[in-house]
């Protein structure tokens, strides 16, 4: 045996929980049923007097050895315990067993990110837990989880990688999780990044789709690299695959204003972000191309900073620019009028430090709209310039639709820019604009620890 114990027969065993909130939030409840052909387990005891072998039952848990190979069976003595539980990837086969559900109370109080703030999560296979409650206490609205459980083979679930440059994740550098996800992987897979500047360059391969990369507070969670040159070559974080999902990270190049630094280079199809910080100053953005959604991001730049010729949706962004004169804040790329790509700019804010362009054309038929968004006094009034090529001022598709700001007034816009009726608008004011109902994806409800088709991929690799 691993380790020593006590013996405990036992036939079937059943799970029980109860989920209880004492105001409204949002809760992930679960009932799973097990049953085992082994007739006996390894038996440790939980008890708040001292009377156990363990007086916390994370104590308890942790006795387990990694790779265990034997039933465990913990007996957790009536008591309120007030303590967040982890059953990690590499410890199966646990039992989790209170005499009566409502005297056997594991309980904490936290709310946040649905990843952070479980009262009990479970990671482990063959887990049981039978005659408990599991509890968020909530006083306020807020999102709570009080239990969260892996292994789903449903639609929805994903395979969780975890980065943690302290060492208690599956690995320290964003890129080796991003290595570990298989070739032509067709599984959903989520990274979850720990809070942390990570001082690397992060690349998504075009042959490793369905990657979410997701930090749990952008301000906190922080990818940085200092580069300049080629736009190709300078990206902090570079995305050629396609269904990718950014969640809550701050993308940054370091480089400031002497020269092309790009932050983020998006060049597939079907990519999302939320909640992101993307900060530079020249080129910012290289939204190269394929359809992408942006939302509630933070992107910050000087010139050009949001550039390409992707068809894209940016929907209650704040949009930051650092120029001081007329730098442009997009230069898209579209460059005949047969390509259905573009910038849409939906309910945004645009803020800066002194004046700007609102853009200018990178290619012949550059398209951009700005619609239902707060414009302050750094947009100039005439707005947009042609980058020194008037006969692009006919070919161009430039326009404002019911924006509002002391920079929103058309009065002094230049001639060939736009003032959109709503007819002309409507294509540009939802997600069909990028056919988004076909691609976006919610967040992953389950997870699990390996992938289907490749076994031993996941865990352990610091």
């Amino acid at each position: 045996m691993a380790f020593s114990g006590n013996n405990y027969s036992f036939a079937e065993v059943i799970f029980f929980f109860v989920l209880a909130l004492s105001a409204c939030g949002t809760a992930v409840s679960l009932s799973v049923t097990n049953s085992t052909t082994k007739s006996s387990a390894v038996l440790l005891r939980v008890d708040q007097s001292g009377k156990g072998d363990y007086k916390k039952i994370q104590d308890a848990i942790d006795a387990v050895p990694a790779n265990n190979k034997e039933l465990v069976f913990i007996l957790v003595k009536p008591g309120i315990y007030k303590e967040k539980v982890f059953v990690p990837a590499d410890k199966p086969f646990i039992t989790l067993s209170g005499t009566k559900a409502s005297e056997t109370v594991i309980t904490w109080s936290e709310s946040g990110d649905i990843f952070e703030s479980p009262t009990m999560t479970v990671l482990a296979s063959d887990f049981v837990g039978r005659h408990l409650t599991i509890q968020v206490p909530l006083s306020a609205c807020g999102t709570a989880v009080s239990l969260s459980v892996t292994n789903s083979t449903t639609k929805s679930s994903a395979v969780l990688l975890r980065v943690d440059q302290s060492g208690k994740g599956d690995y320290k550098k964003i890129q080796d999780a991003i290595d570990a996800v298989p070739a032509n992987n067709k599984e959903l897979v989520f990274i979850l990044v720990k809070p942390g500047i990570y001082k690397e360059k992060v690349f998504v391969p075009a042959d490793k789709p369905f990657i979410t990369l997701s930090g749990t507070k952008a301000s906190e969670t922080v990818i940085t690299w200092s580069e300049s040159g080629d736009i190709f070559e300078s990206p902090t974080m570079t995305v050629l695959a396609s269904d990718f999902v950014g969640r809550h990270l701050t993308i940054q190049n370091t480089y400031g204003s002497g020269g092309k630094a790009v932050a983020l280079w998006v060049s597939a199809d079907r990519a999302a972000f939320y909640g992101c910080r993307i900060i530079s100053y020249q080129d910012t953005l290289l939204d190269d191309t394929g359809r992408h959604y942006y939302k509630s991001c933070y992107i910050q730049g000087g010139t050009d900073f949001i550039c390409g010729n992707a068809a894209s949706l940016f929907e209650k962004c704040h949009i930051h620019s650092l120029a001081e004169g007329t730098g442009a804040i997009t230069a898209q790329r579209r460059e005949s009028p047969s390509e259905d790509t573009g910038f849409t700019f939906l309910g945004c804010t645009i803020t800066g430090t002194r004046t700007a362009m609102l853009g200018r054309p990178w290619g012949d038929y550059s398209r951009v709209v700005f619609a239902l968004s707060y414009m302050s006094n750094v947009i100039l009034p005439q707005g947009w310039e042609d980058w020194g090529d008037s006969s692009k001022q006919s070919t161009v598709f430039y326009g404002q639709y019911k924006c509002y700001g002391p920079g929103a007034v058309t009065s002094k816009r230049v001639k060939w820019a736009r003032n959109l009726t709503a007819q002309e608008a409507e294509p540009f004011l939802t997600k069909d604009w990028i056919d988004a109902k076909d691609w976006i994806r919610p967040v992953p409800t389950t997870f699990t620890r390996t992938f289907n088709a490749v076994s031993n991929n996941v865990g352990g690799h610091n």
